[in-house]
């Protein structure tokens, strides 16, 4: 979170790239992501769970009921970013029986581990080759695009997501998250001047300048992981 917000500090110094300067303020920070969600025209869906992963990318601590509320919308779509986003919460013994909405709370986890175990042994694999049956590439793809960024297979995100963004059957909305989605893959893969770029010339959308400011603030700091680790690999 320091280094976020130091960043943050630094990229006060030049022009800001959407609208006013970030904030240095813990606090503020969380209310200047948070806000995204609620912007006017946004999408509850897909702006809050960009909401929730910007948190979690900027070192914002996140609540139980924020983790809970939402993997639990995507428990059905993408099991395997629901469990990755609930799993501390149910270690740490703030979700489930010590919570005191055990009983609830420890079914719908159960259910998102059975789901989330069966798209990493072939569920994913099996929606990889329906979207690639003509005309299958709508928004059904970014779920599956999200899961395999949770997973590590960042560059068939990527590919996901632009072959999604590239139908152009995608509502603003949708492509938003999946636009947002294409600069957090880049990212992983370390292609941080490709994520900048994206970053600065992201189409308008409610919410998102927001997140976007957020976001250039996290590529700045990876590349300045980068630039600083001679062991990092150059960049695919």
């Amino acid at each position: 979170m320091l280094k976020i917000l130091a960043t943050l500090a630094v990229l006060l110094v030049a022009a800001p790239v959407h609208g006013q300067p970030l904030p240095r303020d813990h606090g503020e920070l969380r209310r200047l992501i948070v806000g995204a969600r609620d912007a006017e025209g946004g999408s509850g869906k897909y702006a809050g769970r960009d909401v929730l992963r910007t948190l979690i990318a900027a070192g914002v601590q996140i609540t139980a009921y924020e983790a809970f509320s939402v993997g639990q919308s995507m428990m059905f779509s993408q099991p395997v970013e629901a469990e990755a986003i609930m799993a501390p919460f149910f270690k740490r013994g703030e979700l489930g029986a010590k919570s005191g909405a055990g009983p609830y709370e420890k079914r719908v986890w159960e259910r998102v581990q059975r789901d989330a175990e069966n798209d990493r042994q072939r569920g994913l694999a099996s929606a990889v080759d329906y979207l690639n049956r003509p005309g299958a590439f709508t928004d059904a793809a970014i779920p599956v695009a999200e899961s395999f960024l949770v997973l590590g297979s960042d560059q068939l995100a990527l590919d996901l997501f632009r072959r999604a963004l590239a139908t152009e059957m995608l509502d603003q909305d949708a492509a938003a998250t999946a636009r947002l989605g294409v600069c957090r893959a880049l990212l992983a893969l370390g292609r941080v001047a490709e994520a900048q770029w994206e970053l600065e010339n992201f189409p308008p959308a409610p919410g998102y300048d927001a997140l976007t400011r957020v976001w250039l603030a996290i590529a700045a700091e990876t590349e300045a992981k980068l630039t600083s680790n001679p062991s990092s690999p150059p960049p695919p």
